[in-house]
C-alpha cells in the first residue's frame, strides 16, 4: 500500500513540474530599450520593445500568415500625457512545423517591436515608468500553448529640455530602418 502511495506521489509530482515547465511563465523575456540615453520632455525618442524568446519555442508574427494564427501584440500604456507612436512589428520568419503543412511565419530568439514616445513639455520628473503588455501564442514544434497577456514595465531616467542626448543601442535601432 505504502508502494502505491509513493508511486502516485511521485507521479503527481513529476507531473506537476512537467505542467509547471509549459505554462509559459518562463518563454518570453521582455526589455524596453531607449535610443537615447535619457527621454526628454517635448522631444520623441524611438523605443525597441525586445522579446527573447526561450529555445524552442516561437511566438506568431504579426500580422500572422494565417487566418487562425494569433498574432504577437505588443501595447503600450498611455499616462501622464505621455504619447505612444504606432507599433511597427518585424518581418517573422517562414517556418515549416510538424503541426502544419505550409510554413508559417513566426518570430524566434530575439525580435523588437518599435514605437515612439513623447513626454509632455512640462514634464518634471525625473524619471518615468513606461508599461505595456504583451500578448502571444507559444507553441514548440508539437504543441501550442493557450494564448497569454503578459504585462511589463521599464522605469528610465529624464533629462533637461534642450540638453546633448547620447545615443545608445545604435545595432538595435538600424534594424528598425530597414523595414
Amino acid at each position: 500500500m505504502k508502494s502505491i502511495a509513493y508511486t502516485l506521489l511521485t507521479i503527481l509530482l513529476t507531473l506537476g513540474t512537467a505542467l509547471h515547465a509549459v505554462d509559459g511563465d518562463d518563454i518570453i523575456k521582455i526589455d524596453v530599450l531607449s535610443e537615447t540615453a535619457v527621454l526628454t520632455p517635448g522631444n520623441s525618442t524611438r523605443l525597441a520593445v525586445q522579446l527573447t524568446i526561450a529555445k524552442p519555442w516561437h511566438i506568431n508574427s504579426n500580422p500572422p500568415s494565417g487566418e487562425f494564427q494569433i498574432p504577437t501584440i505588443v501595447s503600450l500604456s498611455d499616462s501622464s500625457g505621455i504619447e505612444f507612436g504606432e507599433i511597427i512589428y518585424p518581418a517573422g520568419e517562414m517556418r515549416t512545423f510538424a503541426f502544419s503543412e505550409e510554413a508559417i511565419s513566426v518570430y524566434e530568439k530575439t525580435v523588437y517591436a518599435f514605437a515612439s514616445v513623447t513626454l509632455p513639455k512640462d514634464f518634471t520628473d525625473s524619471s518615468v515608468t513606461l508599461k505595456g503588455s504583451l500578448q502571444y501564442q507559444a507553441c514548440d514544434d508539437e504543441v501550442c500553448l493557450p494564448p497569454k497577456t503578459i504585462s511589463f514595465k521599464k522605469e528610465m531616467k529624464v533629462g533637461k529640455a534642450g540638453k546633448v542626448n547620447a545615443k545608445q543601442h545604435e545595432d538595435v535601432f538600424r534594424k528598425s530602418k530597414k523595414r
